[in-house]
């Protein structure tokens, strides 16, 4: 899903950077964009092995386009607010969560969380440790590409680790409704007021 117009539902005052990701994907009959290569007969899920290694891959491109326009632009983590859908958003938590420095909050929408191990120190894939952050996460229960119990799953492992994600369910498939974008639009001004 393209979010580059949910720019115009955001209060102005903020700065919005949405960069594509890089690769073509097919879920269904749904063309679209992903960070890593899915396999269309058992989209967006992969192996365990291929998806720690496209996890790993992507954690790092995309936390080194975060730094790179943060230092560029001047802008601390502090200021800054991590967001993903579907597979956007299991990168974003995998970025926001291996990052050294906490951002103002990451928004998971209608995503999954593949690989939670890669962040934890069991893995040996771990950056660090996991820093404290504001969290949201929405999600449809009528989602027929990433069912709910993928979010709840995410709140769980969450939870589990010390973290206390904000979590709201919508009536809604794989998408992003106006309601559930005001839930996104409430935390975005309350974990980075403007001022």
């Amino acid at each position: 899903m393209d979010l580059s117009g949910l720019a115009l539902d955001v209060p102005e005052g903020y700065r919005w950077v949405y960069p594509r990701a890089p690769v073509a994907i097919q879920i269904g009959s749904t063309p679209g964009w992903g960070w890593y290569a899915v396999d269309p007969r058992r989209a967006p899920f992969a192996s365990e092995a291929e998806t720690a290694a496209h996890v790993a891959e992507s954690r790092r491109e995309v936390g080194d386009f975060v730094t790179q326009l943060l230092t560029r632009l001047e802008v601390p983590r502090k200021r800054t607010l991590l967001m993903g859908f579907s597979q956007g958003a299991a990168v974003a938590l995998h970025v926001g969560l291996a990052s050294p420095e906490s951002f103002a909050g990451i928004v998971f929408m209608s995503g999954y969380f593949p690989v939670p191990e890669t962040l934890t120190g069991a893995s040996g894939l771990a950056p660090g440790p996991i820093l404290p952050q504001p969290i949201l996460i929405v999600h449809g229960i009528l989602d027929q590409v990433l069912p709910i119990s993928l979010a709840r799953e995410a709140k769980a492992w969450l939870v589990a680790e010390g973290l206390d994600p904000r979590y709201q369910e919508f009536p809604m498939d794989h998408q992003i409704t106006p309601k559930s974008f005001g839930a996104v639009r409430d935390f975005m001004s309350e974990v980075l007021p403007l001022g």
